[in-house]
Formats: structure tokens, sequence, C-alpha cells
């Protein structure tokens, strides 16, 4: 089955998000470092996304700037969050102490009520191999980082939805010497087109890699 996949910009420095509708609703997939949770918001709106038909959303990339995202997203659309088991342990996880941006943060915190940090509790632990058929979605999770702790989805049909090991012009530049081993990976499962953080999508046999 041809799956309907629309692709969201949210703008500035976050990564593309990807849309799939299923048979039981909607599908978030969330590639990127950072989110931009007010434009995400009005462009799922617009694609006819409301509480109760986004059943799932994956966090590619887990970042502690995302701890608001991660709830108010679950809170306004009633769906599960899935992050990867490595990133489990990161979401509370204590920065190491900068001055300049403990001031920094302190004066967000008190200007800006939606930058204060709130404690978050993924509802799914997602490893290499997990399947996601009970949301709708024929695919599975793999292990398949860049230069960051970062997971993919990878549908019965071939389609990868990747965050940063790859682009159009083939592997990441900061991912050449620490993930050559998951290259291999990604060359040896059957991959059609891939859904990059960053661009359009991407045929992957016209890369040279």
């Amino acid at each position: 089955m041809k799956l309907i996949i629309k692709t969201i910009e949210p703008g500035g420095l976050s990564g593309n998000c990807y849309l799939i509708e299923t048979q039981k609703g909607f599908i978030l997939i969330v590639t990127g470092e950072k989110t931009n949770y007010e434009q995400l918001e009005k462009e799922l709106n617009l694609r006819g996304c409301i509480s109760f038909n986004l059943n799932l959303i994956i966090f590619t990339h887990n970042n502690s700037n995302n701890n608001n995202t991660y709830s108010l997203m679950r809170e306004k659309y009633k769906s599960k969050i899935a992050l990867h088991i490595l990133d489990k342990e990161l979401i509370n996880e204590p920065e190491p102490f900068n001055f300049w941006n403990s001031i920094l943060k302190s004066f967000k915190n008190t200007f800006f009520t939606n930058s204060k940090k709130t404690n978050f509790k993924p509802d799914l632990i997602i490893d290499e191999g997990s399947n996601l058929s009970e949301f709708g979605l024929n695919a599975r999770v793999l292990y398949l980082p860049g230069h960051s702790n970062s997971v993919g989805v990878l549908t019965e049909n071939g389609e990868l939805f990747l965050d940063d090991l790859i682009n159009e012009e083939g592997l990441l530049p900061g991912s050449q010497n620490h993930n050559v081993n998951y290259l291999k990976k990604l060359k040896n499962l059957f991959v059609d087109i891939v859904y990059p953080s960053h661009g359009d999508p991407i045929l992957l046999q016209s890369l040279n890699l």
C-alpha cells in the first residue's frame, strides 16, 4: 500500500517533519535537533491533524530543549511520544555548568514561560527492530546515527526516514569516520527513497555511497 507522506518544514534550524497518513490515523516523524513548535502546530492544523487522530510522534533525535515540545504536543494531540532507548536517559540529564548559559536560561525562564523546562517521560521506548504496525504503519526502527544519537524508520516499501547520516550529496562530512559501519548497514537494507532531516527526498541509488 502506497503511503501518503507530507513534508513539513518548521523553519529555522529545525529538521524536516514527515506526516504519514495511515488507515488508523496519522504518524509524525520529527527529525533534527530542535523543533519550532508553533510553526509545526500551524502546519499540522492545515493538514487536518487534530487531537486524537495523531496516534504517534517519533522524535529521531532527542534534545533537552525539546522537553516542552514533547509535553505540549502530547497534551494537544493526545498522542504517544516515542524516543529511542538511549535518548530516554538524556531527557532530564543535567547539562554541564556554564556561567553565561545559566544566566541566559534564568532570563528566559523569567520572561518566557514556554522556555522553562518540564519533566517528561516518553510513552513508548523504541529500539533496533521495534515494530510500528500497531499504529497502522508497517515499518521498523533502525539505529542509524549520523553525527548525533539518532534513529531511522524504514517502511516495508523501502521508505527510510532518517536524521543526519546522509544528505543529497552522500555521507555527511561530520559522519565520515564515526559512522562508516552504519553506512554499510544502510547499504545492506532494502531502501528505495530516503526522507532526510534537511532537503528533498533522495533516491538512494542516485548517491555514490
